[in-house]
């Protein structure tokens, strides 16, 4: 198992869950294109993401994508949640919550980014991917939850 975090503390705090395994490295991505990435291009069999991909905007998800592909082996799995702007109610607690915060604090950083999942899962097949689950959470919001395969 490999965790991957952009932050240092995150990817402490994983370093801190997992302590009692025995298999399990941490690497840390510097930049979206991965540069000074150790793993190796076609050497990964399953990416999976909670609660992450959702903080992310269409652009850096274009290039995570990308970055995905090249890592993962041919049939590899890629499983993910966003919060999913065709679902998204306006009046939903999360979102009010996220809208608060963006009034307290005036940032976008870490706040939920909705996304259409209609417009990504048509981006993420041109890329080579096929789509093998998308699942709506039974909660309510916009959250959705999606798989795909390398072709």
């Amino acid at each position: 198992y490999i965790c991957v975090d952009i932050v240092d503390e995150f990817l402490e705090l994983c370093e801190n869950y997992t302590a009692d395994c025995k298999n399990v490295d941490y690497e840390l991505i510097k930049d979206y294109y991965f540069n000074d990435f150790t793993i190796k291009n076609r050497s990964v069999d399953i990416i999976t993401s909670t609660h992450v991909l959702c903080h992310c905007n269409y652009f850096e998800l274009s290039i995570y994508f990308q970055q995905f592909h090249k890592i993962l082996k041919k049939g590899g799995i890629i499983l993910f949640d966003i919060y999913n702007s065709d679902l998204v109610d306006w009046d939903d607690k999360i979102i009010n919550h996220h809208t608060e915060l963006y009034k307290e604090h005036h940032i976008l950083e870490n706040l939920f980014n909705p996304l259409s999942s209609t417009v990504l899962k048509k981006e993420i097949m041109k890329l080579g991917f096929e789509e093998i689950f998308d699942s709506k959470y039974e909660k309510p919001g916009g959250w959705n939850l999606l798989g795909f395969k390398k072709l």
